[in-house]
């Protein structure tokens, strides 16, 4: 059974602390009940509903809008990723976040650590993508390495399976008056170690089984910093793990961001023993999110239209009548760009394999076409062409 046990806080002692946060006493630590061999039956409505929205996922899987899932894909992916961490309260803009993303393979300048730190969240995404697909176990130390991802190169903040009490609300000094208050660290390990046994079992439905994975990692928090990313970073590990999607596109915080009353509310439904009003929060705000992403690939489909007809108006205006090759390098850049808005030269080389001279110029022929605009990314001058139609798209 899920209890609470009673906690001892020794306070902080020093000049500059507050009065209240210098107060001893009891508090509180939640402990869930391990997943392995739980005996949950869920209702008959909810497993209709689930089905119901695992048929949404597949069908949005499937929206091949011009032959660009992948592209999409990788569009999602980035909102995902950027919305996920405004939720943590980083919030730069989405320019900045695709320079912090550019800036992973070349000299590039103008974007601050929160910038950075989505760029990160970013490659959580990934990684957690190809470590669900390909890895036969997950492990503790697997979920750990996406936290230390996560964190880049912060010395401050403890890496791996926190050893010390955390909590959420209230004071920063002490738990006693927290909002909700996770399991003491010496409960963590056993806690994340069966969470990773239930992560590679089949126990429940794909969708149901995210959910629960989801709840759970929130509920023990078992990192001193990143448990929101990674806990919702874990929902689309195990979508693809199961095989409901084959890529991050589900824009789950896109939802989860809007919905923060009722996201609670369902978080601690689950801790009081409901599970149901959890399940009841998160298929709704699934189904939700597949309507966003529908939206989100709609929206694309038009703009690439619109880039087509600029482009061959273009064209038509330096006398050239035959429509644009499907094999050219600008026709690889006009699918590609959803994926990657701000390019270089130098980043066209390595997407594409071509040469400098060829990148330049069909760089310049879709700026001409003013699909593309231009900044100077460092002091050497090098030039970065920014897709605006796409920026704004992910900025909405």
């Amino acid at each position: 059974m899920p209890q609470y046990v009673k906690q001892r806080w020794i306070p902080e002692s020093g000049p500059g602390i507050p009065r209240r946060d210098k107060q001893g006493g009891e508090y509180r630590a939640f402990v869930p009940d391990l997943l392995s061999g739980s005996a949950w039956v869920i209702p008959p409505a909810l497993a209709k509903q689930a089905a119901e929205v695992e048929r949404e996922i597949l069908a949005l899987s499937r929206n091949d809008a011009s032959g660009q899932l992948e592209s999409i894909a990788r569009l999602l992916m980035r909102s995902e990723a950027i919305l996920s961490s405004r939720i943590e309260g980083i919030a730069p803009q989405v320019d900045k976040v695709v320079l912090a993303e550019l800036a992973q393979d070349e000299d590039v300048r103008g974007f601050k650590e929160s910038a950075e730190a989505v760029a990160r969240n970013l490659k959580v995404l990934r990684s957690i993508e190809e470590s669900f697909t390909n890895e036969p176990t997950i492990t503790v130390e697997l979920l750990e390495r996406f936290q230390s991802e996560l964190l880049g190169d912060n010395p401050s903040i403890p890496r791996g399976l926190r050893e010390m009490q955390n909590w959420i609300g209230g004071s920063n000094r002490t738990p006693i008056g927290a909002d909700f208050i996770p399991p003491p660290p010496g409960q963590v390990r056993e806690l994340v170690e069966d969470l990773c046994a239930y992560l590679d079992s089949a126990q429940h439905g794909s969708l149901i089984q995210a959910a629960i994975a989801h709840v759970q990692f929130e509920t023990i928090h078992p990192f001193a910093d990143g448990n929101g990313r990674v806990g919702r970073a874990l929902i689309h590990g195990v979508l693809l793990r199961r095989g409901l999607t084959q890529q991050t596109i589900l824009p789950i915080s896109l939802v989860l961001g809007t919905w923060s009353h009722k996201y609670v509310d369902g978080l601690s439904a689950f801790r009081e023993g409901n599970l149901s009003g959890w399940l009841e929060v998160f298929l709704d705000a699934a189904s939700e999110a597949v309507s966003q992403a529908s939206l989100i690939a709609k929206q694309l489909e038009e703009i690439q239209s619109d880039w087509i007809r600029r482009v061959e108006e273009s064209r038509r205006s330096d006398g050239k009548q035959r429509a644009l090759r499907s094999d050219s390098i600008e026709s690889k850049l006009l699918r590609g760009l959803p994926a990657h808005p701000i390019l270089t030269t130098k980043a066209v080389q390595r997407l594409y394999g071509v040469t400098p001279g060829n990148a330049r110029k069909a760089l310049e022929r879709l700026q001409q076409a003013g699909l593309l605009r231009t900044t100077v990314l460092n002091k050497r001058g090098v030039l970065g062409y920014h897709a605006d139609d796409i920026l704004d798209l992910l900025s909405r």
